[in-house]
């Protein structure tokens, strides 16, 4: 599942990939991003720690709500 603040939780396909969401602070619509993991920098983890995946929360207003 997929947990946003203020939600219920939400569950999508497991496809394998990492995700980037758009929450916005408007209108609460909340929007899967495509193509935009290549974007975004990756974390480092610390030493010892082993990352499968990730999920990055961008927040904001949707072009409908502008």
């Amino acid at each position: 599942g997929v947990d946003y603040p203020g939600q219920p939780p939400r569950y999508e396909w497991a496809d394998g990939e990492d995700k980037v969401h758009f929450a916005c602070r408007t209108c609460d619509k909340l929007f899967a991003l495509e193509d935009t993991t290549e974007d975004t920098p990756p974390a480092k983890a610390p030493k010892g720690f082993q990352v499968q995946g990730f999920e990055v929360m961008l927040y904001g207003t949707c072009p409908e709500c502008r």
